[in-house]
């Protein structure tokens, strides 16, 4: 009986001991360790919610089912999950403490993130300098989340965090999550000297594009090194960048139609803002991809924009290597390009509006070294695929209705054609810098597109290129172009234009357009119907209306007219065919004749 009752007082005592260590543990110490917290927080000039789950005591630590951290009156910057948090109580009972932090889940919020900073490093009174700590108190504390999300707009970006701040300077690391290539990003900074450092080290861009591309078949890779210094001083920022983006890899219909590969691309320079004027300037970020080097620089004035880039002497040989593809196989020319680009303009709510835009450039020292494109000095089967599918052949080659040397037609033909369509044919290197920057003129004054593309720009489309319009196919075409122009002689390749482009549908050529729509040879033409060929080159099927109709209107006839006024000013027309044209009502061939054989 006694041993009975001695096991009993041993269980009650035991019983008692677990129970009171449980309360201890469970209710007494996490509501001793809140109201530590909250005593501390109430001078805490950011808000702050939080759970505390447990209390440890060997080794002694706090865990929290969340913490989030907030700016007054705004949402959270920070929102912490499943936290275990070190050396708690020393910090909140003694002057001096660190803390360690280690979460499971962190979620940023970058606007508020940017309101709670301001708010910690806030000025103090006039003097302009920022807040000091008092001396009797200093804190350090580290920090780590194993999964990091932040949002930007209704996208995120994860990646594994670490970090640690001590003495007002502060440390991040930043790895990309199931990245096994020792990639990472260091951000360092300090309070005291207002400067902010970010290191790159082979850090993939791809997990940090894909949210903001919308198909799955669609990415931007590579891998970033390099560096950005910050440094503010009495209200100046001055930022320096050195990047360099390597084994780069982008798939996106507006680059190209096919996954577009770059070895290595580098960015750098310097520029400085006025905080408090919120304007900007750069003298010269230099951008330097495959060897080209292009040069920018610019202000920002709270919204307005003004900037300027250039290129200057860059080897067409090492510009065809950027935007390489099948096309250029065996390329090969000496030369150079130079181009500039002036813009001005305003950055607004989800748009860009341009007030001035300005384009030049020059061609120098081009010649051809290969004879890849010699093939196009004689006869050749050009093919065309419409919109629908079909297929149609075009024999750029014997004399007939698919084809019409240059010989037999009549200058004012191809003159009208050139003036129309590209006036300085004959004097430039395949394309137009003139002609663009007044194109890029017209489309800002007039709200609407007008091309800007030479009779060579043109033909290399037609011959090499599809109808897909991307960035890296405006590229190709203009140096394609200027490969031909350096390969054919100008009637060549003002021969091979008017043979295989189409005047209608299913309607290529000089031969076939002058038989179809007059019922002639093209060497029967008239002046006022070689003027209206030309005039509907752009877009011919918006004009079928005027050959079903079987004539034009006032304001038609007065745009043929104004092109044979420069025909006849040129002397491309005699002054008797010039009469007897300028008047003369346009007749096309009824839709019932037969067609020449």
């Amino acid at each position: 009986m006694r041993r009975t009752v001695l096991f009993i007082l041993i269980a009650a005592i035991l019983a008692a001991l677990i129970a009171g260590y449980l309360f201890f543990k469970t209710v007494y110490l996490p509501r001793k360790v809140a109201a530590l917290i909250d005593a501390r927080l109430t001078s805490a000039p950011v808000k702050v919610l939080y759970e505390v789950d447990s209390v440890g005591i060997l080794p002694p630590s706090v865990s929290f089912s969340f913490i989030s951290v907030a700016p007054p009156d705004r949402g959270p910057a920070a929102s912490l999950n499943g936290c275990t948090v070190s050396r708690l109580i020393g910090f909140l009972t003694e002057k001096n403490g660190e803390l360690a932090i280690a979460c499971d889940t962190a979620h940023l919020y970058p606007p508020e993130m940017k309101e709670l900073a301001l708010l910690l490093i806030k000025p103090d009174g006039a003097t302009g300098e920022p807040k000091k700590e008092k001396k009797e108190r200093t804190f350090a504390f580290s920090f780590s989340a194993a999964h990091t999300e932040v949002a930007v707009d209704d996208r995120a970006i994860a990646f594994a965090l670490e970090g640690r701040y001590e003495a007002r300077t502060v440390a991040l690391t930043l790895k990309p999550a199931g990245d096994g290539n020792g990639s990472f990003v260091t951000i360092s900074g300090s309070l005291g000297d207002r400067r902010l450092t970010a290191f790159f080290n082979q850090f993939p861009i791809d997990p940090y594009t894909r949210p903001w591309l919308p198909e799955k078949d669609q990415y931007a890779r590579g891998r970033l090194d390099g560096s950005i210094d910050l440094l503010e001083e009495n209200g100046t920022a001055l930022l320096r960048t050195d990047l360099s983006l390597s084994n780069i890899e982008v798939a996106h219909p507006f680059v190209d139609t096919e996954p577009f590969a770059l070895p290595f691309l580098r960015i750098h320079g310097e520029a400085t803002a006025d905080i408090a004027k919120q304007s900007a300037f750069f003298n010269d970020i230099t951008l330097s991809i495959g060897g080209i080097e292009a040069h920018a620089r610019g202000t920002f004035v709270e919204r307005r924009f003004d900037i300027a880039a250039d290129i200057t002497k860059a080897s067409i040989n090492l510009l065809a290597t950027t935007v390489k593809n099948r096309l250029f196989d065996d390329f090969l020319m000496e030369g150079s390009i130079s181009a500039s680009l002036t813009a001005a303009g305003e950055i607004l709510p989800g748009d860009i509006v341009l007030d001035a835009i300005g384009i030049g450039g020059s061609l120098d020292g081009l010649v051809q070294r290969s004879d890849r494109l010699d093939h196009y000095r004689s006869g050749f089967d050009y093919f065309f695929t419409d919109n629908s599918g079909a297929t149609f052949r075009v024999e750029v080659k014997n004399r007939g209705i698919t084809y019409t040397p240059i010989a037999l037609i009549p200058e004012y033909i191809y003159r009208a054609v050139v003036l129309s369509e590209d006036a300085g044919f004959f004097l430039h290197h395949g394309i137009d810098f003139a002609e663009m920057d007044a194109a890029f003129k017209d489309n800002l004054k007039r709200r609407e597109l007008r091309g800007g593309s030479t009779i060579t720009q043109q033909l290399v489309k037609n011959l090499f290129l599809t109808r897909n319009k991307t960035i890296l196919r405006k590229f190709r075409e203009l140096l394609l172009a200027v490969e031909i122009d350096a390969t054919l002689p100008k009637e060549r390749i003002l021969e091979i234009y008017l043979n295989i482009i189409e005047w209608g549908p299913g309607i290529f050529g000089i031969g076939q357009a002058a038989q179809y729509y007059f019922g002639k040879l093209p060497e029967e033409l008239l002046p006022h119907e070689a003027a209206w060929l030309a005039s509907i080159i752009p877009n011919p099927k918006n004009f079928q209306y005027e050959y079903t109709r079987g004539s034009v209107s006032d304001a038609r006839m007065a745009r043929l007219q104004r092109l044979m006024d420069k025909l006849f000013e040129n002397g491309y027309i005699s002054g008797d065919l010039y009469i007897a044209c300028y008047t003369a009502p346009l007749i096309f061939r009824s839709e019932t004749a037969e067609t020449l054989p």
